[in-house]
């Protein structure tokens, strides 16, 4: 059986047809202006003091009208409605230029595209972006927002200021007023029913839970480089080593507000988070929507505080869901309703991402039931001091510093160790050089490593869990074709200059004298190595020779 695919011919040898989808004819009455779609739509914020929230997920029929608009335009391919020359998309390129991330225009053109009420959502993120975090923060995708704090930032405090802690949005960011807000209760619970604000702040037993949320992209980028995969309709956003974050979380359990509800049914297998940003897969909107198993009731915090602070609305104000040793992807913000279900969510961020698959699947044959959902995080471990390329100056020891976290349940970090040479030796980080241990968050480290070697030389680290499990040694071991959950052995390589050798000091003391710097480590020395006389003579008497005497 023969078919093309993409002006290709291929053969199947199992005779097997394969039916490629036929394009889908446009609505002849989807006019656009400008990009952005022109006519009557019902998409509407139906809640007072809830702006940035259209409930998508009680309206099919919006999700089907949207989606229709956004084929026209993909179809027709329609002009951009997100063009330079527009303050918010300038803005946006300038800072991720400076930071090597992602300007978001094709997510941002989903939201404009539908009409007047989402059409300044995009741009209006990225300025409660800029209230909220602080100005160092590197910015890794503008739209949906993706930001981490620097290297050097991360490590500073093992409990993250809000300002710098890590920020993974899928869509806008809603600006709710607590006063209005409402938590609806609801599915395979006894006695369904609605909370306010007020009512949860004071009305329940609160809890302050120490947890570290990871992105499941964190060190994506080390996957990247080794080998690209998909990127879907969320952009797989190039995350480095700081895409975490810790932070104490106040609220309520989740198991306190089931109890409350009079318990869950017997057939009751998850719990759905609901949060109130938009989400689109395949051109189609949602409400971001996943679910976690009910055994992880009693760990989770429905949280409105970060910190001994009410929540921003970058990190979910005014209330959301904190899932510890789970994935931040679980975590869910601006949340407003939860039901019990007799089984995992089946919106498409459950179903349809952050699924992890095997190194045999790609392009060419992956199916989203060969993955399976992601919970909690491995052991994973990364160096943020040196960085990787630096030239460090030391007298026989360099210092290094970093993370260690691992997620699941009831488990945590019990030993990191530092390698010099790229995993020949193995240095334990001792217990007073770790950070405090906790049964959800990561442990700070910082060690000094014996280092007589100098030139080029790879650092390496890896952290052993409760559980006595350590880290894959190289990235191609964990690689996927969505590139989630690198937990390798992170390796960074540095320029090492042993201040203690007499020939290196010797040499550092001469630049000095003449005033010549010693980097960039490539550019050739502006001076005499030695006496070239000397160094002549010397291979003239025979006492420097290449060839063996007989």
């Amino acid at each position: 059986m023969e078919y093309t695919l993409v002006s290709k011919m291929f053969t199947n040898p199992n005779g097997i047809e394969v039916l490629l989808p036929a394009p889908v004819e446009p609505k002849s009455e989807l006019l656009f202006n400008a990009g952005v779609y022109d006519g009557a739509v019902p998409f509407k914020e139906t809640n007072a003091g809830w702006h940035g929230y259209i409930p998508w997920t009680d309206h099919p029929q919006w999700k089907q009208l949207a989606k229709e608009i956004l084929d026209g335009a993909q179809q027709q391919a329609i002009e951009s409605p997100f063009k330079p020359g527009q303050a918010a998309y300038d803005d946006q390129t300038t800072k991720l230029r400076v930071t090597g991330g992602i300007v978001g225009t094709r997510f941002s053109e989903y939201f404009m595209r539908l009409g007047a009420v989402l059409y300044n959502w995009p741009a209006e993120s990225w300025e409660t972006i800029k209230k909220d975090k602080d100005r160092s923060m590197l910015h890794v995708l503008s739209f949906p927002y993706n930001g981490e704090a620097t290297k050097d930032d991360i490590v500073k405090h093992v409990i993250t200021p809000n300002p710098l802690h890590f920020v993974r949005n899928h869509g806008n960011i809603p600006i709710i007023d607590a006063n209005t807000w409402l938590l609806e209760l609801g599915g395979l619970v006894n006695q369904p029913k609605s909370i306010k604000f007020d009512q949860l702040k004071s009305g329940f037993p609160t809890k302050t839970v120490t947890a570290t949320l990871v992105c499941s992209g964190t060190r994506r980028k080390e996957q990247q480089m080794e080998a690209l995969g998909e990127f879907d309709e969320l952009i797989n956003a190039p995350w480095t080593e700081q895409a975490l974050g810790t932070a104490r979380w106040t609220g309520v359990t989740l198991k306190t507000l089931v109890d409350y509800c009079g318990g869950l049914r017997d057939e009751a297998t998850d719990i759905e988070f609901y949060g109130a940003d938009t989400y689109f897969k395949r051109n189609k909107p949602d409400n971001y929507i996943v679910s976690i198993p009910i055994r992880k009731m009693e760990d989770t915090i429905i949280a409105f505080e970060m910190n001994g602070e009410l929540l921003t609305p970058t990190h979910g104000a005014p209330v959301r869901a904190v899932v510890p040793g789970y994935i931040g992807a679980r975590s869910v913000k601006w949340l407003y309703r939860i039901k019990a279900l007799p089984h995992p969510s089946l919106a498409p961020v459950q179903s349809e991402e952050y699924l992890y698959f095997t190194h045999q699947m790609g392009k060419h044959n992956f199916r989203w039931s060969d993955g399976f959902q992601i919970g909690g995080m491995p052991i994973s471990s990364a160096i943020m001091s040196p960085k990787n390329g630096e030239v460090v100056y030391h007298n026989g020891k360099v210092k290094v510093t970093g993370w260690a976290y691992t997620g699941g349940t009831s488990n945590w970090v019990e030993r990191v160790e530092v390698s010099p040479n790229g995993g020949s030796d193995w240095y334990p980080v001792s217990t007073a050089q770790l950070s405090q241990k906790f049964w959800w968050a990561w442990r700070l480290f910082a060690v000094e490593v014996p280092t007589p070697a100098q030139g080029y030389l790879d650092f390496t680290v890896r952290a052993w869990d409760g559980n006595m499990n350590t880290q894959p040694t190289l990235v191609r071991d964990g690689w996927n074709w969505d590139t989630h959950v690198t937990n390798s052995c992170h390796h960074i390589q540095i320029y090492s200059v042993n201040l203690s050798d007499p020939q290196t000091a010797l040499r550092l003391a001469q630049l000095h004298k003449h005033g010549l710097a010693f980097e960039p480590v490539h550019k050739p020395l502006e001076m005499e190595l030695e006496d070239e006389v000397e160094y002549l003579n010397r291979i003239r008497e025979g006492s420097i020779r290449r060839d063996p005497v007989e």
